[in-house]
């Protein structure tokens, strides 16, 4: 539907089937020390997982960055966000491609998802929100007391 659309894949270790996917609009660069410039350069941040358990840390820091994202329900999984109003998640692939689209092509429902992830990781995942956390863990078994 936009042949001049890039998608590049990016994970330490990509497999044969992975590496079979490589073209002219899909980059297959594998390991990346530093997901800086992964979060500043691309548009749209798709993580298709289809298993694992609890927060996905690089879920988390591309909601910091405010980069908007494409989700599985696995990879979305425990973050707080939520469909179409933070990210676009869905478990069907044709579905997962059309938010890629929607995503890059509809700028207010990129700049939505951007500010609400943002406020999102400030409102559960600041280092305030984590201190304020732990204070109420260790006031409960009695360690600190106000």
């Amino acid at each position: 539907k936009q042949p001049d659309l890039k998608f590049y894949i990016y994970g330490s270790n990509p497999s044969e089937e992975i590496e079979a996917l490589a073209s002219d609009n899909i980059i297959v660069v594998g390991f990346v020390k530093n997901l800086d410039d992964v979060f500043h350069n691309h548009k749209v941040i798709v993580a298709p997982l289809l298993s694992g358990a609890g927060i996905k840390g690089k879920v988390l820091e591309a909601m910091s960055y405010g980069a908007p994202q494409v989700l599985t329900s696995v990879a979305a999984e425990a973050t707080g966000l939520s469909n179409k109003i933070s990210a676009w998640i869905n478990d069907d692939s044709k579905l997962l491609a059309e938010g890629v689209l929607e995503l890059c092509n509809n700028e207010d429902l990129w700049n939505k998802f951007s500010e609400n992830s943002k406020i999102l990781v400030e409102e559960m995942y600041s280092e305030e929100k984590g201190i304020e956390m732990m204070r109420k863990v260790f006031e409960f078994v009695g360690v600190y007391t106000k």
